[in-house]
């Protein structure tokens, strides 16, 4: 497969059940990265080949499971109080490798043998209390309405600390808090465009994020897709047709410990103002709040958020940020 995978540029996932790595393969090489030939080299019985791009993909055969003996659940999952959607609940079947999560609009659709009927289903959210209900004999819609997890916090004497040396302390800490040795990742991926409330273009896959060290600074991260599916059962745009430049390529880059664009330089110096707005206990630790936004309004593209940074370590929590709004410009009728 190395030789493969030099050769013609292809990628290879496998299940280590069904393909022996030490073994050696001698064939004739053709022109080019042929999926026939592939297929008659790998496949076998119990065993088959998919292609996703530059992806091969070599499993055990899953076979089709005859309409009649699968079960559908599809619903919506919200918040008890509020009655809002949840997005990426996580979905799935109790002891079984079954789940999915649910989409921007709280909505989710779970497939499963007859053989999982009676089984239950649970449903968890951060900061929600966990949901479960028994598959039913019948395919079935649900809405599924998780409680707020409410938790007692312990008296907090706050106390107010100047934010540029937190954010200082939060720079000069990361070799003290991030690997120093790259990393893989496994991730899930899911990219959506919605227009009119409806979903017009829908894209997940399994991914595998290769990270350089946090003391490379400069270096960048890989992704490379393992397994993807993009939605069928979307609409056309109607006004426009256009291409959006997404990808998981893109959210690695919101890295803000290896870009550092909210923190200072080595120098201290930074292009933002930050302000102390409390604290926050996260599972028994304390963590300061810390906004942000640009010194001045230029209309140059730039952020505005808040950072979450535990208190002890000064490693960063969290982060929610958005582009500061473009500056209003009059224009006089003529």
């Amino acid at each position: 497969m190395d030789t493969l995978s030099l050769r013609f540029n292809l990628d290879f996932a496998w299940d280590a059940g069904v393909v022996n790595t030490d073994s050696v393969i001698k064939v004739a090489l053709p022109d080019g990265p042929d999926r026939r030939w592939i297929r008659a080299l790998f496949e076998k019985e119990g065993v088959e080949v998919s292609f996703m791009g530059n992806q091969v993909i070599i499993g055990k055969s899953q076979g089709q499971l005859p309409k009649s003996h699968v079960r559908t659940v599809t619903g919506t999952v919200v918040g008890a109080a509020s009655d809002e959607p949840l997005a990426m609940v996580n979905v799935g079947v109790e002891g079984e490798p079954v789940g999915t999560t649910t989409n921007d609009l709280g909505q989710f659709s779970l497939k499963m043998p007859d053989a999982f009927v009676g089984k239950r289903m649970s449903f968890s959210y951060l900061g929600y209390v966990n949901s479960h209900m028994v598959i039913p004999a019948v395919d079935t819609t649900v809405v599924i309405r998780m409680k707020d997890y409410t938790v007692r916090l312990p008296e907090v004497q706050v106390h107010y600390r100047d934010p540029n040396q937190i954010v200082r302390a939060v720079r000069s800490s990361v070799e003290a808090n991030y690997p120093s040795q790259r990393y893989l990742m496994t991730a899930f991926f899911r990219e959506t465009i919605q227009q009119d409330d409806q979903f017009v273009d829908v894209s997940e896959a399994v991914i595998e994020i290769l990270k350089p060290s946090y003391e490379a600074r400069y270096d960048t991260e890989r992704v490379r897709f393992v397994k993807g599916r993009k939605g069928m059962k979307t609409r056309e745009m109607d006004v426009v047709q256009f291409k959006l430049v997404g990808g998981p390529y893109h959210f690695s880059q919101l890295d803000v410990m290896r870009q550092g664009d909210f923190l200072p330089n080595d120098k201290g110096q930074s292009a933002y103002k930050y302000t102390f707005d409390g604290v926050d206990i996260v599972y028994d630790r304390l963590v300061y709040r810390i906004g942000f936004r640009p010194y001045t309004d230029s209309g140059a593209l730039f952020y505005e958020g808040e950072m979450r940074i535990e208190a002890e370590s000064m490693a960063l929590v969290s982060i929610d940020f958005q582009l500061t709004p473009a500056p209003f410009v009059a224009v006089e009728a003529t």
